[in-house]
């Protein structure tokens, strides 16, 4: 890596105090290294739910999904 080329933006994954994995982002993906300094909070997708979100025509489309009490909603029409 030439001294030009910004370094991975790398997160510690701590549970229960010890680090369980590294994870790196590269620089551009800007949305997940802002996502991830938010202290979010890490919840499993039911694949259903995944198929919703991430569908072959459109790809990725989860922006406007939220998440309260263990229920996944799609964004209002």
């Amino acid at each position: 890596m030439s001294d030009s080329t910004p370094r991975p933006t790398v997160f510690a994954f701590v549970v229960d105090g010890e680090v369980a994995w590294l994870h790196g982002y590269d620089y551009r993906a800007e949305q997940a290294v802002a996502a991830l300094r938010s202290n979010p909070v890490v919840v499993e997708v039911p694949n259903e739910t995944v198929d919703l979100m991430v569908t072959p025509e459109l790809g990725p489309n989860y922006i406007g999904w939220t998440y309260s009490d263990g229920v996944f909603s799609p964004p209002a029409i």
